[in-house]
């Protein structure tokens, strides 16, 4: 089967799930080729030998540019004859259900977290959709489509025994607090917060250090490297390290002690044994324990509706135990356990390949290019009501 793997962009954690996914499909003989708009993480591909090409993302706020790369992206189906579309992210599953029956491929649907927005069409729930959280798969039902055909499946993550390295083996004097994400605008609350909540803990210490290196690019590179310098500047020492985008992400949680952050990077904290905060747009922040564990995977770790959120005495108190070297052992294995058992993907291969199946011998009916303008533009004018709303 040739199948063609529709990124938003080569960036963030959504792209190494679907790496893994990719690699599934290519070991039952399926040639796969991964289009996105590239960023940081396509050599990932490129290094497993799988076929890129570069797309710019869909974005509901450019429709002359959707245009332009709906047009590429018809072009390269044509020319190559794909078997399946896999639309990753809830943007490109709404434009490839668009596009579906003017190129007449089947399309299987993957959502990895985000917000759904109200504009999302109806006509959406006609397609085969794997969702990564209960909070998606809800989210589109308040929208009205039916959900039959949604499967939720988080089991994506890798993970590798031979990275494990236990939080009693950081070599350091200082508490290393370690803030993993993409620097954009739509996480900039979070990543201000967090370097506002390590400059408070700095001023209120009066023995170690509360030491955080941020990992991550983006457009507001800038920004945050500026207000770090002035964080740094006022406390007449360096407590914030910017070390911009990085492979070599496990290393990094391996030499701290606690993750910041929000999706991907929490989940892959806590299986290694990390103490995790989930830290949200609202500048609020949830320690992840055995207590809050279920509230926070119910939305994907991403703080979104988060209850009860954490003070700073909640996290000096941690502070405190990783000074001390009391280490609560037993809940970070135990967090560990429930991370593997929920989201490692060795255990959601047959039910990927069943849903990969059913959405490939779907039959596609035929349209015409007139009708794919008219959905065009009555999609737009529903993302126009949405906004005047």
């Amino acid at each position: 089967m040739k199948i063609f793997m529709k990124l938003s962009k080569f960036s963030g954690g959504a792209p190494i799930s679907m790496l893994e996914y990719a690699k599934i499909f290519r070991g039952e003989g399926d040639s796969v080729k991964i289009i996105g708009e590239f960023s940081f993480n396509e050599k990932k591909f490129q290094d497993e030998k799988f076929d890129t090409y570069s797309l710019r993302e869909f974005n509901s706020k450019t429709p002359i540019q959707n245009i332009k790369s709906l047009r590429q992206l018809i072009k390269l189906i044509e020319h190559d004859r794909p078997d399946l579309l896999v639309m990753c992210t809830i943007q490109d599953c709404i434009y490839g259900s668009l596009l579906q029956n003017l190129i007449s491929v089947p399309i299987l649907c993957i959502i990895p977290g985000g917000e759904v927005p109200t504009y999302t069409p109806k006509h959406l729930e006609r397609l085969n959709m794997i969702v990564f959280s209960e909070e998606n798969k809800n989210a589109l039902k308040y929208l009205g489509l039916n959900t039959s055909l949604i499967t939720v499946l988080p089991n994506r993550f890798k993970f590798n025994d031979a990275n494990l390295k236990s939080i009693k083996d950081v070599d350091s004097s200082d508490c290393n607090v370690l803030l993993i994400s993409r620097l954009d605008n739509s996480k900039k609350h979070s990543i201000f917060y967090s370097m506002d909540l390590i400059k408070q803990l700095n001023v209120e210490s009066s023995s170690n250090s509360v030491v955080m290196r941020i990992l991550g690019d983006g457009e507001i590179a800038d920004e945050v490297k500026s207000y770090a310098n002035q964080i740094n500047n006022g406390c007449n020492k360096k407590i914030i390290f910017i070390e911009g985008y990085r492979d070599d992400v496990i290393n990094y949680i391996n030499n701290s002690h606690i993750i910041l952050g929000k999706g991907r990077c929490i989940i892959d904290s806590l299986y290694y044994g990390r103490y995790a905060l989930v830290v949200n747009e609202e500048k609020k922040y949830k320690i992840c324990n055995e207590v809050s564990y279920e509230q926070l995977r119910e939305n994907n770790f991403s703080g979104r509706g988060l209850l009860n959120p954490d003070n700073l005495s909640d996290l000096k108190g941690i502070i405190s135990d990783i000074n001390m070297g009391n280490y609560d052992n037993k809940e970070l294995e135990n967090l560990s356990l429930k991370i593997n058992r929920d989201y490692s993907i060795d255990t959601a291969i047959n039910s990927i390949l069943t849903k990969r199946k059913v959405a490939q011998e779907e039959r596609v009916i035929n349209t015409s290019k007139l009708n794919f303008v008219l959905q065009f533009i009555q999609f737009y004018a529903k993302i126009l009501k949405s906004k005047i709303q």
